[in-house]
């Protein structure tokens, strides 16, 4: 038997198979991270939608830390956090471990793109490309963590939002001061 050649059928063409997954795989990793690069993160979970749409089966086997990774240039052990935390505010509770979690899963049926969607958004606000603002006078503002009067441009126009006005409604709902005033 000679060392270096394969005598069993199919030994080949799994290895060809295998090697031109994984280029596919980097291929859209790098344009994941070419498109966050060129400051459009707004076009990355379109382009990982169409490209898992045309080949889920290899497209799939992405994992999330690898796309953390190849975007932003993540150690795993922060990538891995960070997924914990995506599963923590969805209350996940798949039998897969954090590590494991790929594309497959962030987009399973059209109401799972929000674990792909918050995901992305929670890297974004790592990263600083993105973040959420209270408008000013909003009554529940104090409920959000990085809220910043000094920082929100909305805030100097507080004064002129009557968040909890005293009038009817005219919508026929009825608001905290409707109930407040019913005893």
């Amino acid at each position: 038997m000679t060392m270096g050649h394969d005598y069993r059928p199919g030994i080949r063409e799994s290895r060809v198979a295998k090697e031109t997954n994984r280029r596919i795989r980097l291929a859209v990793l790098a344009q994941a991270a070419r498109l966050v690069d060129e400051g459009h993160l707004d076009k990355v979970l379109p382009m990982l939608i169409a490209n898992y749409a045309n080949d889920p089966k290899r497209i799939g086997q992405i994992h999330l830390i690898q796309l953390d990774e190849a975007m932003f240039g993540t150690q795993y052990i922060t990538a891995k956090r960070w997924v914990r935390r995506m599963r923590e505010r969805l209350h996940d509770t798949t039998h897969l471990t954090d590590g494991r979690l790929d594309i497959a899963w962030a987009l399973d049926t059209q109401e799972h793109t929000v674990r792909m969607t918050l995901w992305l958004w929670m890297l974004a606000e790592r990263e600083k490309l993105t973040a959420f603002r209270v408008p000013g006078g909003f009554p529940y503002s104090l409920i959000y963590d990085n809220w910043d009067p000094a920082y929100d441009e909305y805030a100097q126009q507080a004064d002129d939002t009557d968040w909890d006005d005293d009038e009817p409604d005219t919508d026929g709902t009825m608001d905290d001061t409707d109930w407040e005033a019913r005893g």
